[in-house]
């Protein structure tokens, strides 16, 4: 084994035990959860060094790996093009049909709060037509820590 891979599992062991010092009570879960997240710091800034050195060296990576159609040490490597993406701010047509969405989302955005508060004709139109309520759906709940200067 590598001196990078132990290091990792020494790493992902060190996590292990903050999480089993907390379930165990022998640390509380805020003590636990802040150093995971100073490890997690650590790992973000790692990842966006290598990123930021994908980044700037992809086209050599790319040439030096047209080298080795078979592969580079078990590894295929090869750069994929990004996609193609369309900006339509541009477009009268579109920009004033994305005016009108937005301001029937917030109709029915403030139909459901006023339905959710107890008022029962908050859907009903001025011709007594029941308007259908947007589907609602939460995210995932997360905490934030910041640390207090």
């Amino acid at each position: 084994m590598g001196k990078h891979s132990e290091m990792h599992i020494a790493l992902q062991d060190e996590i292990m035990s903050l999480s089993n010092k907390a379930s165990e009570g022998e640390l509380t879960n805020l003590d636990a959860l802040i150093q995971m997240r100073k490890h997690r710091y650590e790992f973000e800034k790692g990842l966006a060094l290598i990123k930021d050195f994908e980044d700037a060296k992809i086209n050599e990576i790319a040439n030096e790996a047209s080298c080795y159609p078979d592969g580079y040490r078990g590894f295929e490597i090869k750069m994929v093009n990004g996609r193609k993406s369309f900006n339509f701010k541009v477009v009268p047509a579109w920009v004033e049909a994305e005016e009108n969405k937005k301001n029937i989302e917030e109709q029915y955005k403030m139909m459901f709060e006023a339905k959710a508060k107890g008022l029962s004709y908050a859907n009903i139109s001025a011709d007594g037509e029941e308007l259908p309520l947007p589907e609602v759906s939460y995210g995932k709940s997360y905490l934030t820590i910041k640390e207090k200067k």
